[in-house]
């Protein structure tokens, strides 16, 4: 289902005075059917993309972008500051074993995609990192593959969520996720290793992921290797009830202009 199709719902459900109870009925319907194929991204590689799908874009370090049969999802970088653990920009890019980062308060080779020491991996040694991913639309999440770069420890946080499509993490801070619309917390534990790791979301609905080095631990690291989703789709029927709600609402709306002439 669509942000923009969620938004409207909430919008014909705020003019028509159908409550929380009524939205709830309109989301539960729009996302009752089956999701759509599972559409896998790889994050792997340099500069070549790997078949069938469109290589990373975007201007800003902060942000890579990734096309795959015309679903989307922009992969961007955050640490916390460490001063009262506020979100800031890191720089997010793409290696041979999937996605890392590197953040201000790191002095190590950044740009060198083969140094050996730790500053491109997502870690929480120094400063906890973490990598955000927006899909382009609401969707069942199924698995994420990341590994530590050489052997570490590869324990890992997450949060999912359905939150605003120019959703920024500037300036917040952990006990803001929930307010933004992430869910709780979830946080795995694997034995230290050079092996991949496989997290399971068990087909958890949102448009988001935020996930990275366990948090509370400063031994683990990780780069991104791939992500798997399906899109969930907004059935016809749902589309025309919402048009006729729209309709509804507007003429609501209009009678009491026109009583007063």
């Amino acid at each position: 289902m669509s942000n923009r199709a969620i938004l409207f719902a909430q919008q014909c459900a705020s003019t028509m005075r159908i409550g929380s109870i009524g939205l709830g009925a309109l989301l539960l319907l729009a996302m009752s059917s089956n999701a759509n194929a599972a559409t896998a991204w790889d994050f792997r590689g340099l500069t070549d993309a790997p078949v069938g799908q469109i290589a990373a874009s975007g201007t800003s370090p902060n942000a890579l972008t990734f096309t795959v049969n015309g679903n989307t999802v922009t992969a961007s970088a955050w640490h916390d500051t460490g001063k009262e653990s506020i979100f800031e920009a890191a720089t997010i890019d793409r290696y041979w074993t999937g996605l890392g980062s590197c953040n201000s308060s790191e002095a190590g080779d950044c740009i060198n995609p083969l140094s050996v020491d730790s500053t491109h991996q997502i870690d929480n040694q120094g400063s906890q990192e973490w990598v955000l991913l927006l899909f382009d639309n609401t969707s069942s999440f199924e698995t994420l593959v990341h590994s530590p770069f050489g052997e570490a420890d590869r324990d890992a946080s997450y949060w999912v969520g359905s939150i605003a499509p120019d959703q920024s993490l500037a300036g917040l801070t952990y006990t803001d996720l929930a307010g933004i619309g992430f869910g709780d917390r979830i946080d795995t534990s694997e034995d230290a290793g050079i092996g991949t790791v496989t997290i399971n979301f068990n087909g958890a609905i949102g448009n988001a992921i935020l996930i990275g080095a366990k948090l509370g631990d400063n031994d683990d690291r990780m780069k991104i290797a791939s992500i798997q989703a399906s899109v969930v789709p907004l059935p016809a029927s749902v589309y025309l009830m919402m048009s006729g709600l729209g309709v509804l609402a507007w003429m609501r709306k209009r009678k009491p202009a026109q009583l007063d002439t």
